[in-house]
């Protein structure tokens, strides 16, 4: 049946048709008849003026909910936003030249750390293959442990709750991997960081009767570049010890 009544002018009053999707608005809002006829009208148009028209885009819009922050737990998965592997890598050849690795252990309590090896034996540590302790700040701890023992050692690490990473690098002051748990040297500079870290190792050399720790050291630190400081921080730290 055909409506032979005027459309309206308000109706087709419209805007140019730019998209299959402007045709189904207008079928939603004009009446049947009147939409077969509209519809004749604007299908008249030539190839040119349809490939004419722009073409809209659509986006979809994502909405998330703000998520709360929250401080990272010792047993998260945290990456190291480094950008600089020179000094990582001195620490990965010298980790493969001595079979050892350094393990750091997040949030164990801070003490001597005589009392922290007794703490340690009491959650089952295996203490002989823990080569050496020294404390990073005071909630992490660097372990030097044989290749051999780390799957045992990460084990009991972690059915402890206590967090364990093995890629942070605190030669490389890029590396924010543990920012939350050395929130005690934030004040520091990068220079400060790097004499400390010369100083702490030094310290560890001096003080041990393994030869594995000072190799171990030794070669990382030569890595570095950094031998003359070393030497000369050891030797004080020796003087010092003899003097007393």
């Amino acid at each position: 049946m055909t409506h032979n009544s005027p459309i309206p002018s308000s109706l087709l009053d419209f805007k140019p048709i730019k998209c299959a999707e402007d045709i189904l608005v207008s079928q939603r809002i004009l009446p049947s008849f009147i939409f077969t006829e509209y519809l004749a009208t604007i299908t008249s148009r030539t190839y040119a003026q349809v490939a004419a028209s722009p073409i809209k885009s659509h986006s979809i819009v994502k909405s998330h909910s703000p998520s709360k922050s929250r401080s990272p737990s010792p047993t998260d998965t945290i990456h190291s936003t480094d950008s600089n592997f020179i000094n990582t890598t001195v620490r990965q050849k010298t980790e493969i030249n001595t079979g050892l690795k350094c393990i750091y252990l997040l949030s164990l309590p801070y003490m001597k750390v005589g009392q922290l090896r007794k703490h340690m034996a009491n959650l089952n540590f295996h203490m002989k293959s823990i080569i050496n302790m020294s404390y990073v700040g005071k909630q992490v701890v660097e372990c030097l442990v044989p290749k051999a023992d780390i799957h045992s050692f990460r084990i009991n690490a972690r059915k402890n709750h206590i967090g364990v990473r093995e890629n942070y690098d605190p030669t490389n002051h890029h590396d924010q991997t543990l920012r939350y748990w050395l929130s005690d040297l934030e004040y520091k500079t990068s220079q400060e960081l790097h004499i400390d870290f010369i100083k702490r190792i030094a310290y560890e050399v001096a003080n041990t009767n393994n030869p594995l720790t000072s190799a171990f050291y030794h070669q990382w630190v030569t890595g570095l570049g950094e031998s003359k400081a070393f030497n000369n921080i050891l030797k004080n730290i020796k003087a010092s010890t003899t003097s007393v």
